[in-house]
């Protein structure tokens, strides 16, 4: 099942999402020409006057609005009319809130079970394993709004020959297969990554390693066994088996990032030794329950997660939210060729700056003269920055993003 992932990018409210392209601001001189001649997806912010007969002579604004003026921002979307999307206009001296939000790359939630690659270990909570004992751990989703919280349940019961390491990488192996019976139920939240220290064996090698699957190539000729361990860029997996001497397949997929010449060597004689769990997605949060053997083991937070701003996920989700506002998609949308695409602009390889601007329209209530009948014109306005992106994200060539912070006085 797939799961429900919230979005709470608008904060919640009803707005008007413009997802600038890699283009600069619109060199129209008027409203009027801005719809005939801009290309698709650019663009303006046009000053409108009373003494105008019609918004088609509102003027292209490059500086700074003054509180009188009245304004509305425009993006040009081709379709067989000359579809423009914009705001209704509003007095800029009746902006109740505006802000701005620099790129940030999104951090995924990092918690480990005993060792996190630096400190614990989950010898600590374990005097010994014996045949049949049962080893349980639960991821539990805390993410805001996915109310009731989901639970990921994953459990292994220990035969004889088993040691704690064997344990850890079977528990390992259940959380990152998409078809063990707990994800397929419900898709997976973490991925798992067994961390330990102890003696190398076997010599070291270069590995190619696919993410997602459990077949591993070595550099050269090694000497490793079924049911022993290897560590490939500092993760520690279980061999299953060995069909020659330059390669292996691992019990637990593997979930590193694919590489075709991660460091890896042999490891026995484990003396620390922990399971680290990573969320899958950037606005996913959990909570780690140990129950059985493990309820003396200790939990930790090794990184807490950050959302960012102006990345992929984020402008994907602003322009999900942004097209059930306008009362369509890019997917469902009748006639979207006559009318244009609906958005779907970003550009998958650049980071963006995110404008949240909330005009506030006021009228006296006609029931009741002590309070005010107050809407509000929420608008989300994202344009790709030219300097100051970090990996995986580039930098624009050209951008409508500093004349729109100069209008907007952002």
């Amino acid at each position: 099942m797939q799961r429900r992932i919230p979005r709470r990018v608008t904060e919640g409210q009803n707005a008007r999402v413009f997802i600038a392209k890699n283009l600069a601001y619109s060199t129209e001189a008027t409203f009027g020409d801005f719809v005939d001649n801009a290309v698709d997806g650019e663009v303006g912010i046009f000053l409108y006057t009373p003494a105008m007969n019609s918004e088609e002579e509102a003027t292209i604004r490059t500086t700074l609005l003054t509180a009188a003026d009245v304004y509305f921002v425009a993006q040009k979307q081709i379709g067989e009319e000359s579809l423009v999307k914009k705001t209704t206009p509003c007095a800029f001296g009746d902006i109740y809130r505006k802000h701005q939000e620099d790129f940030c790359n999104p951090v995924l939630q990092v918690s480990a079970i005993g060792y996190d690659g630096t400190s614990g270990d989950i010898n600590d909570g374990i005097v010994s394993v014996d045949i049949n004992d049962i080893f349980e751990l639960g991821v539990i989703e805390t993410t805001e709004g996915h109310q009731p919280y989901p639970t990921w349940n994953y459990q292994y019961t220990s035969k004889a020959s088993d040691a704690l390491e064997d344990v850890v990488s079977n528990l390992m192996a259940q959380i990152n297969d998409p078809q063990t019976l707990t994800n397929k139920e419900n898709e997976s939240l973490v991925i798992a990554e067994m961390l330990a220290t102890g003696t190398a064996q076997g010599g070291a090698y270069t590995a190619a390693v696919t993410n997602g699957s459990a077949s591993v190539t070595t550099s050269g000729v090694h000497s490793l066994n079924a049911n022993e361990f290897i560590t490939i860029a500092g993760v520690v997996y279980k061999i299953k088996s060995v069909p020659t001497t330059s390669t292996l397949v691992l019990y637990s997929l593997y979930v590193g990032v694919t590489a075709a010449a991660a460091v890896s060597d042999g490891i026995s004689a484990f003396l620390l030794m922990g399971l680290r769990l990573t969320a899958i997605e950037t606005q996913t949060t959990f909570s780690i329950t140990l129950k059985e053997e493990f309820r003396d083991v200790t939990s930790s937070l090794t990184t807490a997660f950050k959302y960012g701003s102006g990345h992929l996920e984020h402008l994907a989700n602003m322009e999900y939210e942004g097209q059930i506002f306008d009362g369509t998609t890019t997917v469902n949308a009748a006639f979207k060729d006559k009318w244009g695409e609906q958005g779907d602009y970003r550009n998958t390889t650049l980071a963006y700056e995110v404008m949240q601007v909330t005009n506030l329209k006021g009228a006296e209530s006609k029931a009741l003269r002590n309070e005010r009948d107050t809407q509000f014109s929420h608008n989300v306005i994202a344009a790709p920055i030219t300097s100051g992106a970090t990996t995986p994200y580039s930098n624009a060539a050209a951008s409508p993003l500093a004349t729109i912070k100069t209008v907007l006085g952002l």
